[in-house]
This record gives structure tokens, C-alpha cells and sequence, in this order.
């Protein structure tokens, strides 16, 4: 299904002219002619930071070969009335963060699965003992004068009682069994880190990066714009010396 925006501006080195097709659902808005196809897919996805992803596909039909840059690629968000520049990143920015953010991950995989496999195979024993103890008694002390006549005597009794409780802890470690954890957890932080790898190698070989475009070569590739709110979002894609801007507006924003 396709249809045509009624809008078309051109000037020297500005043209916005944009048809829109739609392909699994999703719009694709493209321009064309009988030397260049630019075409873009917008969506809204979190990878390692929430983003616009734009999906930028070029075909050269000059004749001749070009260069392009996606580091030239522009793009203003447009909420309630104000402009503000996007913030669109380059291939070694948005690769520099999936690199610091599967860093971080790493070590805290890492540190869990290690202090698992420290507590495998322990096993901790409370002990509780209580001993009561009683004792009853008697003393008699006799009082004389200074002649050494006995002038009287006193008694005293006394009964005393008590408990006293001991706590006592053992741990026991099975060294077999956590020799086993250690190994498991050396395989989970292996095999997480090469889920890890295998997703920034895809994430970097699918960013746009620059290159030489020869006559009827075709590259397509991803930029990321840093989500904000938008009711508009206009993006500018300069190829061989021509800016070609497209615009998404509030109704497309809220397909994506």
C-alpha cells in the first residue's frame, strides 16, 4: 500500500518529497528519482538506552561514485510548539555505551553467579545447651569477749540458683559440590558474555557507518536518535551534496 504527501519543496540543495509505503505494518517514507533512493523506517526501541531508531536505506543511480556520512545526519524534535535539536548518535558513540553497559553486566553476572557457587554445598548446624545449677548452705559464727568467754553465736543460711545457655554454630563444606558450582558459574559467565558479544556484533554491524557508495551500490544500516517526546520529528539526510528531509508527524509518531 502506498500513498503520496501532497507536499513537495525543492530548492537548490533541500529537497522534501516523501512517499510513503508500508511493509509488515511498518511505513517506510521514501524519495526516488532516476539517480538516488532514500528511504527511512522510524521505530521506538530500548537498546542500551531508549532510542529512535531510523532505518536508512540509500541507492546510488548517478553514475558515479559518492561518499556518504551518516555523522551529517540531523534531526529536530518538535513537542508542544518548540524545536529542539536531537540528539543523533554516531556509530562509535552508540557503540562506546553497549560497550560500557554489557561492561557493567558482566560484572554483576559475575559476582552473582560466584556467590552462589561460594554458598553450595555448605551446610550450617545451630547448637542450643542450657544447664541449671542450685546450691543451699549454712555458716555459724560464735562472738567472745576479750577474756575469751563466749558471749553468743549467729546462723546464716543462704539457697542460690541459675541457668546459664551456650550457642554454638558449625558450618561444614562439601568440597565436591562446590567445586561443581564454581564450574557452573564459569560456564553461565561465559556463556552470558558470549550472548553479549554476539549482540553487540550485531548492533555494530548493523549501524550506518560512512562509506564510498559506487555507482548502483545500496547500503542501509541504522542510526539512533535519542527518544524525547515529540509531536513532530523531521530528519535530514544529506546525500551527495542534496539535503532530502523527512517529516514524521504526530499521527505517524503514535503508529511506531
Amino acid at each position: 500500500m502506498k500513498k503520496l504527501l501532497l507536499y513537495l519543496i525543492c530548492f537548490p540543495f533541500c529537497i522534501v518529497a516523501q512517499e510513503i509505503s508500508y511493509f509488515d505494518g511498518k511505513a517506510f517514507l521514501t524519495y526516488y528519482n532516476a539517480e538516488v533512493e532514500v528511504s527511512i523506517n522510524l521505530s521506538k526501541e530500548r537498546q542500551y538506552g531508549k532510542y529512535y531508531i531510523a532505518d536508512i536505506g540509500i541507492y546510488n543511480n548517478t553514475n558515479q561514485s559518492f561518499n556518504f556520512n551518516p555523522s551529517d545526519i540531523k534531526a529536530t524534535i518538535i513537542r508542544k510548539g518548540k524545536a529542539k535539536e536531537g540528539e543523533v548518535l554516531s556509530h562509535k558513540e552508540y557503540m562506546k555505551k553497549v560497550k560500557t553497559s554489557q561492561t557493567w553486566q558482566a560484572i554483576g553476572k559475575s559476582i552473582a553467579e560466584h556467590s552462589a557457587a561460594a554458598d553450595a554445598g555448605k551446610t550450617t548446624t545451630n547448637t542450643s545447651s542450657s544447664t541449671y545449677g542450685s546450691y543451699s548452705g549454712s555458716s555459724r559464727t560464735n562472738y567472745s569477749d576479750n577474756y575469751g568467754r563466749n558471749i553468743g553465736s549467729s546462723r546464716s543460711t543462704g539457697n542460690f540458683s541459675g541457668t546459664s545457655t551456650t550457642n554454638s554454630t558449625s558450618t561444614t563444606i562439601d568440597g565436591g559440590a562446590q567445586y561443581m558450582a564454581s564450574q557452573n558459574a564459569d560456564r553461565n559467565v561465559k556463556e552470558f558474555t558470549k550472548q553479549q558479544s554476539n549482540i553487540s556484533n550485531m548492533l555494530n554491524q548493523g549501524y550506518l557507518k560512512r562509506n564510498t557508495l559506487k555507482n548502483q551500490d545500496y547500503i542501509r544500516g541504522n542510526i539512533n536518535i535519542k527518544y524525547r517526546k515529540a509531536d513532530e520529528i523531521e530528519i535530514v539526510v544529506p546525500v551527495n551534496g542534496v539535503d532530502y528531509i523527512f517529516l514524521w508527524d504526530k499521527d505517524m509518531l503514535n503508529e511506531i
